[in-house]
């Protein structure tokens, strides 16, 4: 499915970029970048949105992921999901493309540091020299918090997941890149990294590229009620 390989590429970025693959512990005052990839992501389900976590996205092909991604997303419409599914995720997918629009602002879910918005896919007129030509373009929004996420590196970010899926086959092309910084302060933190968590210890709350031949990058400054 087309979750499944945003999932893989996703994961190819954070492993490029890893300050989106932390989070802050405020009572030590340190940034901890985290040495696993779990992934939510956000379920519409009956009761409300729901964020299963996929587990070490960054070790399983498209093929697992989609079958893995399937099952999880039935289990929570259903009202099966384990409360510790949706723990210990590092970073959030929300997609809308099933529903439509053409962009929307994901709200970042601490303690991860980003979410990454997908709405419905388009087609636009692009210019090879002078021949235009119909290309699929997938919007994106990034939401990140900006107390250790530089600007820069939010609209890097996409440029920095690209990943072949599939022999000779390419992912997606992103466009309608729109960067959303929750926060505009910064601060001073000691690093740390840890390695992933038991499953169900993991002491964590769950929140939520493709080869971006033509990115259009919109940078816009939000504040967090």
């Amino acid at each position: 499915t087309p979750t499944a390989i945003i999932l893989k590429v996703v994961s190819a970025a954070l492993g490029k970029y890893p300050q989106f693959n932390a989070s802050i512990d405020m009572a030590r005052g340190e940034v901890v970048y985290k040495k696993y990839c779990h992934i939510g992501i956000a379920v519409d389900t009956p009761r409300g949105l729901l964020v299963p976590v996929v587990r070490d996205v960054d070790t399983k092909n498209a093929i697992q992921l989609s079958v893995e991604l399937s099952e999880l997303a039935e289990r929570t419409r259903t009202g099966k999901i384990a409360i510790e599914e949706m723990q210990g995720g590092c970073f959030t997918i929300s997609n809308l493309g099933g529903i439509g629009g053409t962009a929307f602002t994901p709200i970042v879910n601490p303690p991860e540091l980003a979410i990454l918005g997908i709405t419905r896919t388009e087609t636009v007129t692009v210019w090879d020299g002078d021949t235009p030509r119909p290309v699929p373009m997938v919007p994106l929004d990034l939401s990140y918090d900006h107390r250790v996420i530089n600007g820069a590196d939010a609209a890097r970010f996409p440029l920095g997941s690209r990943v072949r899926i599939l022999p000779n086959h390419a992912c997606m092309t992103a466009a309608a890149f729109s960067v959303r910084q929750p926060t505009t302060t910064r601060s001073g933190f000691r690093k740390s990294s840890i390695a992933a968590p038991s499953r169900r210890n993991s002491g964590l709350e769950t929140t939520s590229y493709s080869d971006a031949s033509r990115v259009r990058a919109t940078i816009c400054a939000t504040s967090r009620a």
